[in-house]
């Protein structure tokens, strides 16, 4: 049993390098399950979204609990400058590994908490 769900993570790693080499154009040979999204890869804002919209197509988990601007920051400077001229903050987000995609796409949910 151990050895059919290392397979699965495997496989799922394996598909999400390819997304990634074909929708995004980025290298995937250093790619782990320790890989940022937005720290590593650089995908953030618009990408980001659609880097896991293309991922939720393929495994299609229970994603009730998952919130895009927890991790991904918004397109482009405007509302980051914004928020400087307001004295807001910029909110804090959580990093989105390549793991927690995984664990998502092997559990059916996705279950990372904050």
């Amino acid at each position: 049993m151990v050895g059919h769900a290392w397979e699965q993570r495997r496989q799922v790693l394996e598909d999400v390098k390819r997304i990634l080499a074909s929708d995004f154009r980025i290298k995937t040979d250093s790619l782990t399950e320790h890989t940022r999204i937005v720290e590593d890869l650089k995908l953030d804002g618009d990408d980001g979204i659609e880097f896991i919209d293309s991922f939720h197509n393929e495994y299609p988990f229970e994603s009730s609990g998952f919130n895009y601007a927890n991790y991904f920051g918004s397109e482009g400077l405007s509302l980051g400058i914004l928020n400087w001229i307001r004295g807001r903050k910029t909110p804090q987000r959580r990093p989105l590994t390549i793991g927690m995609l995984i664990d998502a796409a092997v559990n059916g949910k996705w279950t990372s908490q904050p």
